[in-house]
């Protein structure tokens, strides 16, 4: 009896072989607003594969990778932002801001729909 191969010929489905799931890592980073130095320096690290072409060699990445990487940047953008309002405010005075800035977008939000009422 043997065993079913899972292997495909032909490229199969993989995201490496399909059309618009990969870009050339200048063209990715250039989508996603990110500097090769950050996905190099990613951790963990971003896969790629190395093409060429007329022997010019080139790096290629998935474009799901570099999302998840550009997400992963600004969330930790966000926390270093409010770990410097806690450093700078003190815990209590971030939340006094936080909760300012809502009240200020409700009562902008409320005056819009107001508006738009009459």
């Amino acid at each position: 009896h043997r065993s079913k191969s899972t292997s495909r010929r032909g490229g199969g489905t993989s995201a490496w072989n399909t059309a618009g799931q990969t870009a050339s890592l200048s063209r990715a980073c250039a989508q996603y607003g990110l500097t090769e130095h950050q996905v190099t320096s990613a951790d963990p690290p971003i896969p790629c594969q190395w093409r060429s072409c007329h022997g010019n060699p080139y790096a290629v990445v998935k474009l799901s990778d570099m999302a998840a990487l550009k997400r992963r940047i600004a969330a930790k953008a966000e926390e270093d932002k409010k770990a410097d309002l806690i450093a700078e405010l003190g815990q209590e005075g971030y939340e006094k801001k936080l909760a300012d800035e809502k009240a200020e977008k409700e009562a902008a939000a409320a005056a819009i729909k107001a508006k738009h009422e009459k």
